[in-house]
């Protein structure tokens, strides 16, 4: 007896999920989310990348006053 169309597609999906490639609904593998935190002082939210450069230059600009560990809690920064 042949399965429909639709059976082929989640026995497939089933299949791709076991072997950890879990696609979106457009039929893409689906990014990991990038990891983000937020300024301390005023709660604005950042990707975290390499450099953190974003990061340096709004402590600089919006909170002149605060330090880097102030604005943001636990992140290391290279000089």
């Amino acid at each position: 007896m042949a399965g429909s169309h639709a059976m082929e597609r989640k026995r497939a999906a089933s299949e791709r999920a076991k072997a950890g490639v879990v696609l979106d609904k457009s039929g893409k593998p689906k990014k990991d989310a990038k990891p983000t935190t937020t300024c301390g002082v005023c709660k604005m939210s950042f990707n975290i990348t390499k450099r953190n450069v974003e990061m340096k230059t709004h402590a600089e600009a919006k909170h002149p006053k605060s330090s880097l560990e102030e604005c943001f809690p636990g992140m290391t920064f290279e000089e």
